[in-house]
């Protein structure tokens, strides 16, 4: 294998990583996202210690650079949204949204793009004000800023417990409020192809 694919093949690994920190399924762009990481990561990272912070800081460059591309443009931004795509209209909303059930959930996040970490911004309403739809905190919201990792850790600890115990119902009920992706790449990578097949759209 040459550098430079090692060099992607290590680059995908980390951005898989980082796609599922924030949340998200890997994005039908996502061959564009890692050329551009490669590529900035090949002029700007250290050649030998090179490392997943390279790779997040490309990816803030790619967001960075497809917001500078909608803020120049006056043509539609495109027909079929996809991650890092900026939505300015009810339109584009519904198209992004289009392939989503009726009683799916909408979370509404921030995301440093440094770390990959990502808050749940919530509880929200909705306020129309003429042509404006504008998603906003409640008066009286908080963003969630408890440190969960305490928590997670005493909930790893019962889960081994009830594992031990034969039960499982509670690790099947969590592991069903993950997004597909998200759990087929928590897999390792020579089985994700196991869940490709069409019988499971």
């Amino acid at each position: 294998m040459s550098k430079v694919k090692d060099l992607k093949y290590n680059i995908e690994g980390m951005l898989i990583i980082l796609y599922r920190n924030i949340g998200i399924d890997r994005p039908e762009n996502h061959n564009e996202i890692l050329d551009f990481i490669t590529d900035d990561v090949m002029e700007t990272a250290d050649p030998i210690y090179w490392h997943s912070g390279d790779v997040a800081i490309g990816f803030r460059r790619w967001m960075e650079s497809k917001q500078e591309q909608c803020t120049n443009s006056t043509q539609p931004i495109s027909n079929n949204p996809t991650f890092g795509t900026r939505i300015n209209t009810i339109g584009e909303l519904r198209l992004a949204l289009s392939e989503q059930a009726a009683d799916d959930n909408v979370c509404i996040e921030t995301i440093d793009l440094e770390t990959g970490d990502a808050a749940d911004i919530y509880p929200m309403y909705v306020d129309v004000i003429d042509k404006d739809v504008r998603f906003c905190l409640l008066s009286n919201g908080e963003l969630e800023t408890r440190d969960k990792q305490p928590l997670i850790d005493a909930v790893i600890e019962q889960l081994k417990q009830d594992a031990a115990d034969g039960d499982e119902s509670v690790i099947d009920s969590l592991l069903k409020t993950i997004p597909w992706n998200v759990l087929k790449y928590s897999l390792p990578e020579d089985k994700w192809g196991m869940f490709d097949s069409k019988e499971y759209l």
